[in-house]
């Protein structure tokens, strides 16, 4: 048991020197303007030049109080430039141009599993027996068990990710 108790004390005293990174490992990219990589900017705006890109459902991602009007600064693997938070959830920061109403940090429609539920809905409108089945592997393979606002935001991501990539059931969303 004490060898438990050390390598928690341990986990514990390493969180409390740096509170940031436990709120670091729940913010995700939620979603993509191509559903896919969310561009990382040299400038705060959506036409500033693209230094990169973070892949939806990537979480660890760390956003700076650095902000203007729905821009910040993240930081990720060495890669540090602006972003659009539309697409980033969990954040602990918001943006000056993101409304208030909901959670502070999100804007609504930010939260991939809201967003995982509104497309399932349109796929089960028009889906025969074999996107259903295709939908229910997507679940189980992204790990997705709800899609409560609260649940999973990263395997939610990842479902979002995957059902994009499938021509089949992305056609019954459009």
């Amino acid at each position: 048991m004490k060898p438990f108790l050390t390598g928690l004390a341990a986990a514990l005293l390493v969180a409390l020197a740096n509170p940031g990174a436990l709120a670091a490992a729940e913010t995700c990219i939620a979603s993509a303007p191509n559903r896919q990589t969310l561009p990382i900017l040299d400038a705060p705006s959506p036409d500033g030049p693209v230094i990169g890109g973070i892949g939806v459902g990537t979480c660890g991602i760390e956003v700076t109080n650095q902000c203007e009007d729905v821009m910040c600064v993240v930081v990720y693997s060495g890669l540090n430039g602006w972003a659009d938070m539309r697409h980033i959830s969990n954040s602990p920061v918001r943006a000056p141009g993101l409304p208030a109403s909901g959670d502070p940090a999100q804007p609504a429609g930010a939260n991939a599993c809201t967003e995982l539920s509104r497309v399932t809905a349109l796929i089960n409108k028009k889906a025969g027996t074999k996107e259903v089945q295709d939908l229910r592997g997507v679940y189980v393979l992204s790990g997705v068990k709800s899609t409560e606002p609260t649940a999973d935001q990263a395997a939610c991501a990842k479902a979002l990710d995957m059902i994009a990539g499938e021509p089949g059931l992305w056609a019954l969303v459009e």
